[in-house]
């Protein structure tokens, strides 16, 4: 066997293991969904402190994971209503010990790294709870629309290839990749609306989509942050998946958007 075809069974593999347990969590809720969430934002928030351009020290590190794995912890207390008024006071606390630490030179800047690290690896995984509450199945749908497009969008690139996307950013991204991708949400979209047509109307034939298409935006994302770092994958921590970014960073952004659609508007 190949390298290639052995990377794909260990990512078979694992998804195999790990998928059903992430969907139960997800569905499930309660201290289920709080296990997976933990679990999540620890890897997340933790990863995230030992990139190269971020790489904070020991206690600022700690500081940091600490404050991550009080957002979902927050959601699960049903204390949720207090989370905008903690990312302000971890944003203010963060740069004041930028400011104590580096003096004036580059404060906002490194700053940033923080505060976006809390929105990204903290926040948004914690929206899934607002998602569970109105109902079970929307706390699944982002997840389920993230891997059925990942999964159409790899097999289509494979198979058909052609032009590149973005061969700067993500060299084995193809054209024909992002119409698979798009293809597989819809089709996610259009399983949930049948089987559940009391949960889900017409509309997620719309909203199926795009976030197929904030799914390849989510993961163009993070390829840019590593290509500017010059890294190959976050960390190595899941097997034949690298690391926690790179297996989660698509649903990070769907989910954000499942909360806009499902709940803002």
């Amino acid at each position: 066997m190949t390298t290639a075809g052995k990377n794909l069974l260990l990512r078979v593999l694992v998804a195999a293991v790990f998928g059903p347990a992430v969907i139960f969590a997800l569905y499930s809720g309660g201290v289920y969904l709080l296990i997976f969430q933990m679990a999540a934002v620890f890897g997340l928030s933790a990863e995230f402190t030992l990139l190269p351009s971020v790489r904070f020290r020991p206690l600022r590190s700690g500081f940091f994971i600490a404050s991550c794995l009080a957002v979902p912890l927050l959601h699960w207390l049903e204390w949720q209503s207090f989370v905008p008024a903690f990312v302000l006071l971890f944003s203010a606390a963060w740069f004041l010990l930028e400011l104590a630490e580096r003096g004036v030179d580059r404060t906002i800047e490194t700053s940033a790294y923080g505060v976006f690290g809390l929105v990204l690896f903290a926040w948004a995984p914690s929206l899934v709870w607002e998602l569970h509450a109105v109902d079970p199945l929307l706390a699944v749908l982002p997840m389920a629309l993230v891997w059925t497009s990942d999964t159409t969008a790899y097999f289509a690139g494979s198979w058909i290839g052609g032009p590149k996307m973005s061969p700067t950013i993500s060299p084995n991204k193809t054209w024909a990749g992002f119409a698979g991708g798009m293809i597989g949400a819809f089709i996610a979209g259009l399983g949930f609306r049948l089987a559940w047509p009391s949960v889900f109307g017409l509309d997620i034939l719309f909203f199926a989509p795009i976030a197929g298409l904030v799914a390849i935006g989510g993961d163009l994302f993070e390829s840019k942050v590593k290509r500017e770092m010059n890294i190959k994958d976050s960390s190595r921590a899941i097997p034949g998946h690298g690391g926690w970014w790179d297996r989660f960073d698509s649903w990070l952004f769907v989910q954000l958007a499942s909360w806009v659609f499902y709940i803002l508007l």
